[in-house]
């Protein structure tokens, strides 16, 4: 099956993806003769990632819920009203990578390899 040349790979400065990092080095003409890659398939570290991402803001609930229960106010115990909302921020703002990432698996239009 021909490969075709819109099949590439994001890059990190891809701005549809929100990703940043390093320029990537070399010409024009050399990345556009470089051969397509297609979405590789979800990897062990990659579903474990996506596990702990949709477990951090549930932990953070719990912990927040556990505070609550106990009739503790914010500002006798700050650093544990601290830790339930940082695992629920981080969380959110993990499982929206995860979302993003996934969603662009599924509409890529490149078939999967073989």
């Amino acid at each position: 099956m021909p490969r075709d040349d819109h099949c590439e790979r994001p890059s990190l400065q891809d701005p549809e993806l929100g990703l940043q990092g390093p320029s990537s080095r070399g010409s024009e003409e050399s990345r556009s003769q470089a051969a397509p890659a297609y979405p590789d398939p979800l990897r062990l570290r990659d579903a474990l990632q996506i596990a702990v991402s949709a477990l951090m803001p549930l932990l953070g609930v719990i912990i927040l819920a556990r505070l609550a229960l106990l009739g503790q106010s914010p500002a006798s115990l700050p650093m544990a009203y601290l830790a339930g909302l940082g695992f629920v921020a981080l969380g959110l703002y993990r499982l929206k990578h995860v979302l993003r990432y996934l969603r662009w698996r599924r509409h890529s239009p490149c078939p999967p390899p073989k």
